[in-house]
C-alpha cells in the first residue's frame, strides 16, 4: 500500500540526485558531544533519520511533543516529515535500540565515557534526557517508555505527558544493513523513497 505523502518523497529524491551527496553533519561548538556519535550508523536528510544498521528503519529526527499516550499514538499517525506519512509509536526494542553510551543508574562509573542524553546526539540533536513514549502497553493501563537521560526502561501511566519520537517501518524485506551495504533493485510495486549514505544516494522502497 502506498503510504501518505508518497508524492513528496519524489519531490526529496529529486533534491537528492541533485546534490548526489550526505547532508553536511558536525557537533557545532556545545550542541553535542563528539564521542556521542555512532559514527556510520545514521543516514541524515532534512527531519528523517534512516537506521542503516537496524533495516533501514525511518525516524523522526527532532522531538518536539510531549504528550499523553494516546495522544501521542494519534501524532504520530498523522505525522508527515519531507513528504513521508504512515509513522507509529516504536515498540520497547526499537526504542531501546536507539540508546547510545547509556549511564544507567550511576552514571556509567568513573572509568566509562557515557552520554547524556544517551543517543547519537549528531543524527538527533537536542534531544531532551527524559522519557520518551513507547507504543507497547499493558492492560494495567501503563506503557513502557525508555529513559535517555540513564538509558533504563520503565513503565508509566498512560495519562502522563511524555516525549515522543515516530518511527516508520522499514522497507518490506530489508535486513540489518551496515552504511557500506548497497541493497540490490526492489520490486517496482513499493512506493518509492530515498536517503542519503555515506557514499552518496541510496533508494528504498516502502
Amino acid at each position: 500500500m502506498i503510504r501518505a505523502g508518497v508524492l513528496g518523497v519524489a519531490g526529496l529524491l529529486s533534491a537528492l540526485a541533485a546534490t548526489g551527496e550526505p547532508e553536511p553533519r558536525s557537533c557545532a561548538a556545545g550542541a553535542c558531544d563528539p564521542l556521542c556519535v555512532d559514527v556510520g550508523r545514521y543516514a541524515v536528510r532534512g527531519e528523517i533519520v534512516v537506521d542503516l544498521r537496524d533495516g533501514e528503519r525511518a525516524w523522526q529526527r527532532r522531538a518536539s511533543e510531549r504528550l499523553p499516550h494516546a495522544e501521542a499514538a494519534r501524532y504520530c499517525a498523522s505525522l508527515v516529515l519531507d513528504g513521508v506519512g504512515g509513522f507509529r509509536l516504536p515498540s520497547r526494542e526499537e526504542l531501546f535500540g536507539l540508546r547510545y553510551k547509556p549511564g544507567g543508574l550511576f552514571g556509567g562509573g568513573p572509568s566509562r565515557h557515557y552520554c547524556v542524553p544517551s543517543i547519537d546526539q549528531e543524527a538527533f540533536p537536542e534531544t531532551p534526557p527524559a522519557e520518551f513514549w513507547t507504543g507497547s502497553t499493558l492492560p494495567d493501563d501503563t506503557a513502557w517508555y525508555v529513559d535517555f537521560g540513564d538509558g533504563r526502561m520503565h513503565r508509566d501511566t498512560r495519562s502522563d505527558p511524555l516525549w515522543v519520537r515516530c518511527v516508520h517501518d522499514a522497507p518490506q524485506g530489508a535486513a540489518p544493513a551496515s552504511s557500506s551495504t548497497t541493497r540490490s533493485s526492489p520490486p517496482t510495486t513499493r512506493a518509492m523513497g530515498a536517503y542519503v549514505s555515506l557514499s552518496g544516494v541510496s533508494v528504498f522502497w516502502w
